[in-house]
């Protein structure tokens, strides 16, 4: 396989009727998305972290449990001033639009001037284009803040790239799954457990990857 590159794109995303927009924007809060899910078939789900003075992170907790738009909202951790936990919403129409894409999500953040920043990883300007304008579609406003191109030479070898990228293609990482892991080693004509050998060194290599950039930002 050619191609040995991802593109790593950071979009601000305004989605103009959101729980995020409604909650957030009443208070001096940080915070992050680390992981976007479906969750039935109208909601998506997140895991977040979230920073705020300690006297007002009750009345926040309350403010995100209270709103119509939020079916649950579960804590696995909460201290002074900080949260994090897992949130489903229905209504979430940038962290749905951004799922269903063909663009990996790393991360994204809550700015004080009302967006959301999301941090992207995409095989092809063309998978970057369709996103911004299926987002753009469905009313929300969106811009181009910083994109550059990552070599995955040193990440991925040929094969593992080409391997993840048509596990994506067809669906093996959607909720539920488009594919199967037999199907999945069908299509590619590998046997399934050297299929399964590919995905495991594969992803972690990227999971490695992904925390030491996170470490290196903070």
């Amino acid at each position: 396989m050619e191609r040995n590159f991802l593109l790593e794109v950071v979009i601000a995303v305004i989605q103009p009727k959101s729980w995020i927009l409604e909650v957030f924007s009443r208070y001096n809060a940080k915070m992050r998305i680390h992981d976007c899910t479906p969750f039935g078939r109208k909601g998506s789900q997140a895991l977040i972290e979230v920073d705020v003075d300690p006297g007002t992170l009750n009345t926040l907790h309350a403010s995100i449990i209270s709103h119509p738009d939020v079916l649950k909202f579960d804590i696995a951790h909460k201290e002074d001033g900080k949260i994090i936990g897992s949130v489903a919403a229905k209504n979430w129409t940038e962290c749905s639009t951004i799922m269903n894409s063909d663009c990996y999500v790393k991360d994204a953040r809550w700015c004080s001037s009302g967006m959301m920043e999301w941090r992207l990883l995409t095989p092809t300007q063309a998978a970057l284009k369709d996103l911004i304008a299926n987002v753009q579609n469905k009313g929300c406003e969106v811009w181009l803040r910083n994109k550059k191109t990552l070599d995955t030479a040193h990440i991925l070898t040929a094969r593992q790239e080409y391997v993840i990228i048509k596990a994506n293609e067809l669906g093996y990482y959607n909720y539920p799954r488009g594919i199967t892991a037999i199907g999945l080693s069908r299509q590619l004509n590998i046997s399934p457990s050297t299929l399964s050998e590919i995905l495991k060194r594969a992803e972690q290599n990227l999971i490695e990857f992904y925390l030491k950039e996170t470490k290196e930002r903070k």
